[in-house]
């Protein structure tokens, strides 16, 4: 029970250690101390303590004491009371409720009793009902707590009670993540309820390198650093990417399955968290199948047999246009250009270089195909019948105009590559569909191709290790970009002068 008012010297006064109060307001405690010095200290605000040991322990009044002490006051009246460690820990909470506690620090307070009895929920309503408070605030309060013990405490927090309660409904181990951006960004309420919920729908796969590979907590501070860019939808093209290379490797080559796993946890964060680079690791294993065949002079059909089949990633080939093209314009003419007489002669010519090489292709495979604009249909067409689907038409923007009626018709500055593909290939990196590079000086050869516009194309559709195919490979432009980018390639040249410059080019 309480005795009566006692003077007690504030040096022998110390706090309870389950104290709810997270921080002392410096504003309240500079107007008691104002207040005091102005009018002392009157007894009717004695705060709460308990006899403990050699001192006393606070159990309400922390800002009174504080204030007290910096205002030079040696003691102070309190009530004194005989309490047992239950009681004072009740009366902790049950002493400032008068406003002096926020929704915060009854939440530690729930918590710390909560811990105190020994398991999660143990008789929270019973003290609920001591608080006069629903069972279900009390709760919320708890659990806002609970986010807060796992955080490192900011003082932005103390009024952050209900955005902390969202926050705890997603999995723990990203709440210190949820929390920094929760100060960092000044969520609302509603913008920490959004966020977790976005954050729930992440679903890693039930794969046994996943903890490594996909720590939950990496994977929302990913999201959060990029949340249109990294979502759920991201986490699951990347699970399914490893799980079919991870079946593929089972297949064909399991000694690999440990070095997989390896690649994919040491790269977590950077590559191994693109999907197009998984794709590409299964590739390189792939194209370790394949030898290197090379450049060859002489007709394509000489040299097919040396290509494995299924082992071709792209055909990328600048093939007869049918339009009779012979430069008149320098004072060296090119030579006639070979199956280039007519339209029809380049169009057997492609039906028949298409179709053959088909099976050539791996079966996830790409075919990209310069034309001018207006044998782009017939092309597609041959295309098409050769077995492959045409996925769009991309344009080559040269850096200067070409030939052509002077007073007729716009100057030509562009050609056309179609893009077709065998099965269901994906691009390995996000390119446009309209594409600048200098168009390369013709001394070589007439329709010559710049090496970086070649670069780009192979890039966006082969790893490293894979082969790239050229049947009319002119001056070898498309194996020299091959060769630059780690590829293998195969390319014929049918013009001995046009394969010597190529093959010097290699070399």
């Amino acid at each position: 029970m309480l005795t009566e008012i006692q003077d007690v010297p504030t040096g022998r006064l110390s706090p309870h250690p389950d104290n709810p109060r997270l921080q002392l307001r410096e504003d309240v405690i500079e107007r008691i101390a104002a207040e005091i010095t102005r009018s002392g200290f009157g007894r009717e605000h004695a705060p709460l303590v308990r006899p403990h040991g050699d001192g006393y322990q606070i159990i309400s009044g922390h800002h009174r004491i504080e204030a007290a002490t910096r205002a030079g006051l040696a003691a102070v009246p309190c009530w004194v009371k005989d309490m047992d460690d239950d009681e004072a820990f009740m009366q902790l909470v049950l002493s400032n409720t008068q406003g002096e506690l926020s929704p915060l620090e009854i939440g530690m307070h729930a918590l710390r009793f909560e811990l105190a009895q020994g398991k999660s929920g143990a008789g929270l309503k019973g003290y609920a009902d001591r608080l006069q408070s629903s069972h279900e605030k009390v709760r919320q309060l708890r659990r806002a707590a609970e986010v807060l013990s796992k955080t490192s405490w900011k003082a932005d927090l103390m009024e952050k009670a209900y955005h902390l309660y969202e926050v705890s409904k997603a999995p723990r181990e990203t709440w210190p993540v949820l929390v920094d951006a929760l100060v960092k960004h000044g969520w609302s309420v509603k913008d920490a309820a959004g966020h977790v919920e976005r954050v729930k729908a992440f679903e890693i796969a039930d794969l046994v390198y996943a903890g490594e590979w996909l720590p939950i907590a990496n994977v929302v501070e990913r999201y959060l650093a990029a949340p249109e860019r990294f979502t759920p939808r991201t986490v699951a093209r990347l699970t399914s990417a490893a799980s079919e290379v991870e079946e593929w490797i089972e297949a064909n080559a399991p000694d690999r399955l440990p070095e997989f796993h390896a690649w994919l946890v040491d790269n977590r964060g950077g590559e191994s968290w693109d999907h197009r680079a998984i794709i590409a690791y299964q590739q390189r294993l792939l194209a370790e199948r394949w030898k290197v065949t090379g450049w060859h002079h002489g007709d394509w059909r000489e040299h097919l047999d040396e290509l494995d089949d299924g082992s071709v990633a792209l055909l990328l080939t600048d093939p007869p246009y049918g339009v009779g093209y012979q430069s008149g314009y320098r004072t060296e003419q090119h030579e006639a250009i070979a199956n280039d007489a007519t339209l029809d002669d380049a169009l057997a010519e492609m039906r028949d270089a298409f179709a053959r090489l088909h099976s050539k292709l791996a079966p996830d495979a790409h075919l990209l195909v310069f034309c001018v604009w207006s044998t782009e249909p017939e092309v597609r067409e041959v295309i098409e019948a050769a077995g492959y689907e045409v996925r769009g038409s991309l344009v080559w923007v040269k850096n200067n105009t070409g030939m052509g009626a002077l007073d007729t018709t716009f100057a030509p500055k562009h050609e056309r590559i179609v893009h077709a593909v065998k099965g269901s290939p994906r691009l390995l990196r996000r390119a446009p569909d309209v594409l600048d590079a200098a168009r390369p000086p013709s001394e070589r050869h007439p329709t010559e191709k710049p090496v970086a516009l070649l670069a780009q194309l192979i890039e966006a559709t082969t790893s490293a290790g894979q082969i790239v195919a050229d049947p009319f490979a002119g001056v070898a432009s498309t194996c020299v970009a091959a060769k630059e980018a780690g590829r293998k390639w195969w390319g014929c040249e049918l013009e001995e002068k046009y394969w010597a410059i190529g093959e010097e080019r290699l070399s």
